[in-house]
């Protein structure tokens, strides 16, 4: 489907490409809506999608870290804030809502996603529907057992799984030379979780976990979790993709 921007918005990715990168990023700082010199999401998204083939610059880390919270902030409000008292299902809504809007977004720096499309056009809208598309899947799932135990708060595993993904690089270049490989990898990466493929694919785009550079996204940041539980669901997925590679060489 063919979606046209509204003139405003026109207009305004008009102003900006007129502007020089700095100049950009500066406007795309401002909050407050009825700012004149405030920038739209739909904007703000554009010019991320827009540096594809520059996902490593400090300009695109920057962007994606603004459009993250002009993502996170509309859910968390939605979803009844972020209180220590929040219940698990609104929690689990928000967290599903934001990490699909990430999946889309880091898809769309290799293959182009036209769900995001409609994003650029009603940015407020696209999220709204998000949302309800997320309450639906949380409140309809069955659960599933996880494959390791995994506290989310202490981000503690088994001594034997943190032996198994201790010293693992799924993404190792000798390896990635093989084209069975890389064909058995790309298998074992869609097996994973969703929470665990999606940090996978965020450490395979070359995404750090953590960073003391304020302006640099990360995984954590992104996913809005603690550097010491990216860090623990990345050991679990590593032990499980170099559980389902091991036994796909031994066949």
């Amino acid at each position: 489907m063919v979606y046209t921007r509204p003139p405003n918005i026109e207009a305004k990715l008009v102003e900006l490409r007129a502007l020089t990168r700095e100049q950009a990023l500066e406007r795309c700082k401002f909050r407050q809506w009825d700012d004149p010199a405030y920038v739209p999401s739909e904007c703000v998204l554009h010019l991320v999608r827009a540096c594809r083939e520059d996902d490593r610059s400090v300009y695109f880390e920057m962007l994606y870290s603004i459009l993250a919270k002009r993502v996170w902030q509309p859910l968390a409000k939605a979803t009844g804030g972020e209180g220590k008292t929040l219940s698990l299902t609104p929690s689990r809504i928000r967290e599903t809502a934001f990490d699909k809007f990430v999946d889309l977004l880091v898809h769309d720096r290799s293959i182009y996603q036209d769900q995001l499309d409609y994003y650029e056009v009603r940015f407020n809208h696209a999220v709204a529907a998000l949302l309800v598309d997320a309450q639906r899947k949380v409140l309809n799932e069955t659960k599933k057992a996880a494959p390791f135990e995994i506290d989310a708060e202490t981000g503690t595993l088994s001594a034997e799984v943190e032996r198994t993904g201790d010293s693992f690089d799924p993404f190792n270049p000798a390896k990635l030379q093989s084209e069975d490989y890389r064909s058995s990898l790309d298998a074992a990466i869609d097996a994973l979780t969703p929470d665990h493929r999606k940090i996978v694919e965020m450490k395979r785009l070359g995404f750090p976990i953590d960073s003391k550079d304020p302006a640099v996204t990360t995984i954590a940041k992104t996913l809005q979790k603690s550097e010491k539980t990216i860090r623990t669901y990345l050991d679990d997925a590593y032990a499980q993709l170099r559980a389902w590679l091991t036994k796909g060489e031994s066949r």
